[in-house]
């Protein structure tokens, strides 16, 4: 389904997701509902990198952890942080199936259809720019 997003998005098909704390409950669903995908390393022993009291591997730890399957709190803030349904703009977000409806109604999808599409432009010349950026550096230093 992840790939289906990306299509979906970039030939700026309206797309309607859960809001994160509604679809919080529906993302961790399966293998990562198992006991073991809450175990989280707890860091080295200071003793090995001579009394170094930062946390390992030396950088400010997220202030959720994105195994703490039981709180909604961290699922929500790891869906917004790092998830593309949740970051890419012009997306719709529903919070419950009687919203979902109410906003099917109400939206105006061609609008919404251009922004992604504009979106989707921009993406893609920054991406180019970019390729064409690293490609000539790796060209020019051999």
């Amino acid at each position: 389904l992840l790939m289906t997003f990306y299509e979906l998005y970039h030939i700026a098909i309206p797309l309607f997701l859960p809001h994160m704390h509604f679809a919080s409950f529906f993302y961790y669903r399966g293998p990562v509902t198992f006991p073991h995908c809450s175990l989280v390393l707890d860091g080295l022993d200071d003793e090995q990198h001579g009394g170094d009291s930062r946390p390992w591997p030396w950088r400010p730890r997220a202030p959720y952890s994105p195994f703490d399957r039981d709180s909604v709190t961290a699922r929500a803030a790891w869906l917004e942080a790092y998830t593309d349904w949740y970051r890419f703009p012009h997306l719709q977000y529903f919070a419950s199936i009687a919203d979902l409806v109410e906003r099917l109604h109400g939206a105006d999808l061609q609008a919404i259809s251009a922004s992604m599409r504009l979106e989707s432009e921009a993406a893609l010349i920054d991406s180019s720019r970019f390729w064409s950026r690293a490609f000539e550096k790796v060209l020019s230093s051999s």
